[in-house]
Order: structure tokens, then sequence, then C-alpha cells
């Protein structure tokens, strides 16, 4: 057995085991996968090289078996991709196709050219020797040199092939590199878009914050509401004009006082939780002819809204709710907007002529 055969018997051996390890590998995701399926590559080469060399076979024959061999590789990997989902495997099983037509070609014409090159390499050499007459050591020399010539052109084709190996590998690894930096590309544009969405989240929360600061009624806050409606209250009735705290409430962007001015009568303002500044204000009480106090807070309610307001005015927004002369001259819900603020007032009539009136004001 001479040095190729062994090079060719020991790589057709550890081709399996470093295939064998890299789909071990691969199933297990370590990132030695990919290495030891390139190792497994390159000892599969050698061990063809080495195969086609001690084999001292024609041109085509040669061609034959080099591209039957990658044949299989390239399915075999085909397989792998399919398994794996990488999204490769269409794109190497029409790699194999090709293989195959070489395959066959290569098949054919090795059939028709290799075996008449021997024929007719074989004819020139004995014709020769009987025309010159050389003797037996002749023969041994032309068949040397055509020996050496077959050798010299498989180490060339044996360069030209590895040549065309490193350049394909050098295309896969710049593919790869492109395919990261576009991977990184777009990770970053997405991480670009986000941080944008976040700003303009963060303005609208703003912008939102702002709106809701605008639609302040009073520029005051809870406690100097009461002290104000104490001042305008106690010249008019000094037993409605202090509002006993009752309960507090946190809600969306505001926070709601209520207070108790009597036993059924009570009075509530939603206040902004950034400023504390009043967005809305309410009284609400039950009446009848003979109890006027829910009409008189009320008509306090509405001085306070707006100080600036002419007493004519007060006077018609009284007159639009139905709150005048402390009588309920409609039993409906009725609205009145004046100077951007809107004044409501509801009417619940229950039994006989007891009735509970809410009255409110918020700005438009």
């Amino acid at each position: 057995m001479g040095f190729g055969d062994v090079i060719s018997i020991s790589t057709f051996l550890f081709t399996p085991i470093f295939l064998i390890v890299g789909i071990v590998f691969l199933f297990l995701k370590n990132g030695k996968a990919k290495k030891m399926f390139r190792i497994s590559g390159i000892v599969f080469s050698v061990a063809i090289v080495s195969f086609i060399l001690t084999m001292e076979l024609g041109f085509w024959l040669t061609t034959l078996i080099l591209v039957f061999l990658s044949l299989l590789a390239l399915l075999f990997i085909s397989l792998v991709y399919l398994f794996t989902k990488n999204g490769k495997a269409k794109k190497m099983f029409k790699v194999s196709g090709i293989f195959f037509a070489v395959t066959i070609v290569s098949f054919l014409l090795g059939l028709k050219f290799d075996d008449r090159n021997v024929t007719q390499t074989t004819q020139t050499v004995l014709s020769s020797s009987q025309g010159e007459d050389a003797s037996q050591d002749t023969k041994k020399k032309v068949e040397a040199k055509a020996i050496a010539k077959e050798k010299a052109e498989k180490a060339e084709k044996k360069a030209i092939a590895k040549e065309k190996a490193e350049e394909a590998e050098k295309k896969a690894i710049a593919k790869e590199k492109a395919e990261e930096a576009e991977k990184k590309a777009i990770a970053r544009e997405k991480a670009e878009e986000a941080e944008k969405k976040a700003i303009a989240r963060e303005k609208a929360e703003e912008a939102e914050k702002k709106e809701a600061n605008n639609q302040t009624i009073f520029d005051i806050d809870w406690e100097t509401y009461k002290k104000n409606w104490y001042n305008s209250m106690n010249s008019v009735d000094g037993n409605l004009s202090v509002i006993t705290d009752k309960e507090e409430k946190q809600s969306a962007f505001t926070i709601r006082h209520d207070g108790q001015l009597r036993k059924a009568l009570f009075v509530s303002v939603n206040t902004d939780e950034i400023t504390n500044k009043i967005v809305y204000a309410v009284v609400i009480g039950t009446t009848n002819e003979d109890n006027v106090d829910v009409f008189t807070a009320s008509a306090n309610l509405i001085k306070l809204t707006d100080p600036t307001l002419p007493v004519e005015i007060r006077k018609q927004i009284v007159f639009e709710l139905g709150l005048s002369n402390g009588i309920i001259i409609n039993e409906k819900s009725l609205s009145y907007s004046y100077n951007g603020i809107t004044y409501n007032a509801e009417y619940e009539h229950e039994l006989g002529s007891l009735a509970t009136l809410t009255v409110s004001a918020e700005k438009e």
C-alpha cells in the first residue's frame, strides 16, 4: 500500500467523524458547529484528491468523481439546512441540481474520450517502438513521461480547484459579513425609531398635561376656594359660609375634594394634580318651596366662578338655569355658556315637590 493510499483511507475515515461531531454541535447550538463542518469539508477534499491521484484516471473520469462526491456533500448540507430551517435549503438544492447535471455530462464525456485517449496513447507508443526498434527501456521511459505529464496535469487541476475553493470561501465570508452589517443596520434603525416614538409620546404627555393646566377655571387651590367662599357667602347667609371637608379622591389627572355646607347641601371641586388649580366646581343639594339654600349656594358658585361678571350677566345665568327666586321653573337639565365657561343645572324630582339640584361649572 502506497503513501497516497494511506492518506486517502485515513481522510475518508476521519471525514464522517468530524461530520458527526459537527451535527451534534449543531443540535446543541454550539458555536463550533460551523468550524467542525469546515474541517470535515477540508478533510473530505484531501480524501478526494488523494484518491484521484492514486487511481490515475483520465480528465473526464476524474471530473466525474469530483463532481459526484461534491454532489453527495451538497445534498447532505441541503438536508441539514432543511431540517434546521436555515432558509438556505432551497438554494443548496438548486446548486445540487447543477452538480448532478455536470455529473451526467462528465460521465458521458468520460466514456467517449478517456478510453479513446488511452487507446491512442498505447498505439502511438507501440508504433514508435516498432518503427525505431526501441528497447524495453525506451518504452518504460515513454510511459514514465506520459505518467509524469498526467501527474503534472492533475497537479495543475488540483491547484486550480484549490484556488476556486479559496475564492468561494472568501465570497462566503464576505456575504456573511454583509448580512451581519445589514442586520446591525436594521437593529439600529429600529432602535432609533423606538427612541423617536418615546420622545413623541413624552411630548404628547407633556402637551396633554399643559392642556389640562389650561383648563383651570379658578387660578386658586381648594383651601383658597374655601376662604373665598366664606368671604363671599358670610354677608349673605352665615349658615352657608363654612365648607367642611368630607372626602378626597384621586382620578386620572385630577383630585376631587368634597365639602359640606348643610345636612343635604354639598360642594365639590376637581383640582389639577400638578398645579392644584381648580378645573371643575359643583353644588349638589335637595330643595323644595320652603328651602332655598341650594339656590343661594348655586348663585354663589356662579359668582366665584368668574368674579369679573357684571351683576346683570350673573342674573341672566341664574335665570337661564331655572334658579330665579328660588323656584324650580323647569323639570329638565339646562345649560348656559358664557365667556368660555359652561354652567349646567340638572333637576331630579322625587316624591312630592322635593327635588335634587346639581349646578356645575367647567371650562369649554
